[in-house]
């Protein structure tokens, strides 16, 4: 269901795996003092993906070193981070389409850290990832209001 009522021209996505935070692009209007400006519509914080919490560790294997240094990693670990993250790539993917969708989003530009930029723009669906005009690979999700408006506008 399209939601006609409040339909945004262009939005400004910032994440960072744990949040997603969605700005709104507003143009200057006819009173000369109003300039174009940044809108907060909202910042959702997620909740880790699911299998992200385990009640037991991973074996580890000593490799060498004193029991109990903590220097050990296992091969499951490194699996397990490896699907953590995949996991939380799609699930801010799936929420960045949901709330363009939801918002009636025409365009929206995307940021979010390099390293995990183009796999989020992979996991969008076709739909969302047509609407999606740039992306930045910077972590700006705790970035000001004031800052985000020099940078983008």
């Amino acid at each position: 269901m399209k939601n006609t009522e409040n339909t945004y021209e262009r939005l400004l996505i910032l994440t960072d795996l744990g949040t997603v935070r969605v700005l709104n692009f507003r143009k200057a209007g006819d009173d000369p003092r109003e300039r174009a400006h940044l809108v907060e519509l909202s910042e959702n914080e997620l909740g880790p993906p699911r299998g992200a919490i385990t009640t037991d560790g991973p074996g580890k294997f000593n490799r060498g070193s004193a029991a109990g240094n903590g220097e050990a990693m296992s091969h499951a670990e490194t699996k397990l981070d490896v699907e953590v993250e995949k996991r939380a790539i799609a699930q801010v993917a799936k929420e960045i389409c949901d709330v363009v969708a939801g918002l009636g989003c025409h365009s929206f530009v995307l940021a979010a850290p390099q390293e995990h930029l183009k796999r989020l723009e992979a996991e969008m669906n076709p739909t969302c990832r047509e609407k999606l005009r740039d992306s930045v690979g910077a972590d700006l999700s705790n970035t000001s209001l004031k800052d985000l408006e020099k940078r983008f506008l």
